[in-house]
């Protein structure tokens, strides 16, 4: 009976110590380093392409493996096709990696691979731009959201639309903002598709992966972290952004008014609703007054019926409103607000009257050759 009480409690025990390691990031390169020098039992695939090879590889290896795609296209690799047979036993999962990239290869356009922020990346010789995405310069809030103890258990992106992803990942807790009109030079919209399989993964390293996937390794696509929200957009636009944010503060004319702003809002979730009733529910929801000067916003191009979709959790409302004035207006024509005795007043952003250039006083000359007396 004791034997059986013993055993009970050791696979008890191992089942705990196997929960713990399931809840534990894998994207660390300490970890991925020793993974790569187990030994594999058997690795045998007949007819698969590079895809599959990578997903086989990931999972019995147990690491992230992400293909460079656009890289890889552009050196002319048949992503779905180009099958071949790969046999390994016995060898370590950096051998079989070896191996199974040497099967693919195409000497006109070599594959290398390389461990980045713990991930395996794939990708060719001349397109190894292994620097981690830029953040956007400016100052931001680093938030308890995004420690790195924080998770995602699982990211399987299979081709789904990239306003299905960000609606996978904000249910998982990830709070993004993407400011489509930015990204739509770059042909990016909600209706891209895309594909990233992770495991384990901290948010950091997903958002980088997700970036790197919609724009390509040289693609302008960056972020920052604003007040908990992942903000995604091109460089040049989020440094706008983080400087229209930043001045908006200087508006708040009362300490009434900054407590309102700073009180954060559980759940904002607009799915193409009109500008002019988000605006209220936004009011409704902080308990605020919002008065929108609808002429002067019409001049910075945006009406009553103009569309807000995102959606965001644990925020700020002065955050909610930055970003529901950013999806609607853009950074070329900003609008701005002002917030005094419990009521936000919304209009256009307007330039600084310069002040009017005084003409330089001119000290009489003093007569010269004239009698005094």
């Amino acid at each position: 009976m004791r034997v059986w009480i013993a055993l009970a409690l050791i696979g008890l025990l191992a089942g705990v110590a196997r929960a713990e390691d399931d809840n534990k990031p894998m994207d660390d390169d300490a970890y991925v380093q020793s993974q790569l020098d187990a030994k594999l039992p058997q690795f045998e695939r007949d007819r698969v392409t590079i895809l599959q090879a990578a997903k086989v590889l990931s999972d019995m290896g147990h690491v992230n493996i992400y293909v460079e795609n656009a890289a890889l296209v552009a050196g002319g690799y048949d992503l779905e096709k180009t099958p071949v047979f790969v046999s390994a036993k016995g060898i370590t999962v950096r051998e079989c990696i070896n191996r199974t990239v040497k099967s693919f290869e195409n000497p006109k356009a070599p594959l290398r691979w390389v461990v980045e922020s713990g991930v395996v990346i794939l990708s060719t010789a001349a397109d190894q731009n292994w620097a981690a995405i830029p953040e956007a310069a400016g100052k931001y809030g680093q938030t308890d959201a995004f420690k790195a103890e924080n998770v995602i258990a699982s990211v399987d992106f299979d081709g789904v639309r990239l306003e299905e992803a960000m609606k996978l990942l904000h249910d998982q807790g990830i709070n993004l903002f993407v400011h489509w009109q930015a990204l739509a030079d770059l042909q990016i919209d909600r209706h891209n598709k895309i594909t990233l399989q992770l495991t384990r993964v901290r948010p950091k390293t997903a958002m980088q992966l997700l970036i790197r996937r919609l724009a390509g390794p040289k693609g302008e696509v960056s972020y920052t972290i604003y007040d908990n929200v992942w903000v995604i957009s091109t460089p040049k636009d989020l440094i706008k952004q983080l400087t229209v944010w930043g001045w908006r503060v200087q508006n708040i004319e009362d300490q009434q008014s900054a407590n309102k702003l700073a009180n954060v809002l559980d759940d904002v979730t607009f799915t193409g609703k009109e500008f002019g009733s988000a605006i209220e529910d936004l009011g409704r929801m902080a308990d605020t007054t919002m008065d929108v000067n609808w002429p002067s916003v019409k001049d910075a191009g945006v009406e009553r019926d103009t569309q807000v979709a995102f959606s965001v959790k644990q925020v700020k409302l002065s955050t909610a409103l930055d970003l529901m004035l950013t999806e609607v207006s853009g950074t070329e024509k900003q609008l701005d607000y002002t917030a005094k005795d419990n009521t936000v007043h919304v209009s256009m952003k307007r330039e600084p009257e310069k002040p009017a250039t005084r003409p330089t006083a001119v000290k009489p000359k003093t007569a010269t050759g004239v009698d005094k007396h």
